[in-house]
């Protein structure tokens, strides 16, 4: 399992966590087409999110939020 650390609260610049690191993986969502004239088509949204555990449990952070990621 690798180690990292990540920006709990972004808001903070020192409120960096330890966490173990299970990777990178892509998350993504549907959105509705748009009942407004000249509204949204629909369509997907996707972009990439690190997952990390910490003692709250799993959890899924912005990418930019990880840093220092070390093998045990």
């Amino acid at each position: 399992m690798k180690k990292c650390k990540f920006l709990q609260n972004i808001n903070k610049k020192d409120s960096w966590i330890e966490a173990k690191f299970y990777g990178v993986f892509q998350y993504s969502t549907i959105i509705k087409e748009s009942m407004m004239v000249g509204g949204l088509s629909g369509g997907v949204i996707a972009y990439p999110v690190a997952i990390v555990e910490d003692k709250s449990g799993l959890q899924s952070v912005e990418l930019y939020r990880v840093k220092e990621i070390e093998n045990e």
